[in-house]
């Protein structure tokens, strides 16, 4: 909580912005995204406290561009990138370009990205996900939600943060079962009635902005 508070931009529920960095770069923050940083003496350096947010980076072969975040950092000279912080991992989607990944404290060379794939960096390993839909991943810069098969725990991850909800679950075979489809960030709260619905799940609202989901 001290790094969002010293934070130099930050997002609440449901706002995305575009920002142009000191160096004309651009980058454009996701819903709940908190980021520092460092400009000064030829550095081009962001470090992402929580959220995600998408880099389109200019092109300087003498000065690379970092991001870091809670287990690795991405380093680029010029390209556009994508990186969300999760909890036990950094999740890191190259649509155009190239960039390297580090590990925090590993002595295991960067790890090289092409265009169009996905990379989780997290304590133990630099993993490629499976090839996907990079559109349907960076949907949220548009305004939308894409969900296909997750599980609904982690679709409630995802609409949630567009919400200023406290969401609650408990463990159970409806967090399990794989929901899809289509939802504007702008209905995001309409979009959970939706897929706990679909996945049988019951829904209690309590006081406060608390949804049970059980």
């Amino acid at each position: 909580w001290l790094l969002r508070l010293r934070a130099d931009y930050r997002t609440g529920a449901g706002e995305i912005t575009t920002i142009d960095l000191p160096d004309g770069s651009r980058m454009q923050m996701n819903s709940q995204t908190a980021v520092m940083l460092d400009f000064e003496h030829g550095r081009r350096a962001v470090r992402l406290i929580e959220g995600e947010a998408f880099f389109e980076v200019v092109h300087d072969t003498s000065h690379p561009f970092t991001v870091t975040g809670g287990y690795g950092t991405v380093r680029v000279t010029g390209t556009a990138f994508d990186v969300a912080r999760d909890a036990d991992a950094d999740v890191v989607h190259l649509q155009s370009g190239r960039v390297m990944l580090t590990q925090d404290g590993a002595v295991s060379p960067p790890v090289v990205m092409m265009p169009g794939q996905t990379a989780t960096v997290a304590l133990a390993r630099i993993s490629f996900l499976p090839q996907d839909d990079g559109e349907s991943r960076l949907a949220w810069r548009e305004g939308w939600i894409e969900l296909s098969a997750v599980p609904l725990r982690k679709a409630l991850d995802e609409i949630g943060r567009h919400t200023d909800l406290s969401i609650l679950t408990l463990p159970g075979a409806a967090l399990e079962t794989p929901v899809s489809g289509n939802f504007r960030i702008a209905e995001a709260e309409a979009a959970i009635d939706s897929v706990a619905t679909a996945a049988g799940a019951r829904i209690e609202r309590l006081p406060g902005g608390v949804l049970f989901i059980h």
